[in-house]
């Protein structure tokens, strides 16, 4: 089993999975994350829904595309 190379779904930074990770989430019954660290801790330290999440990241890409 190889690393793996994930696309965090609110920010969008990438971020490895280690072949040891995946077998520890495997034997544990886990699915593969779909959130980075930064964004699974931010969810926990603001209380945010998934939905407000998103809302944020989305809002927040939107204004650095507009000031290039």
């Amino acid at each position: 089993m190889e690393e793996k190379i994930i696309t965090c779904i609110h920010c969008g930074n990438q971020f490895a999975l280690t072949a040891a990770q995946q077998e520890r989430l495997r034997a544990a019954g886990f699915t593969e994350p779909k959130c980075c660290k930064d964004c699974r801790k931010n969810k926990v330290k603001t209380g945010l829904s998934r939905h407000e999440m998103k809302l944020k990241y989305k809002r927040k890409q939107s204004r650095f595309h507009l000031d290039q």
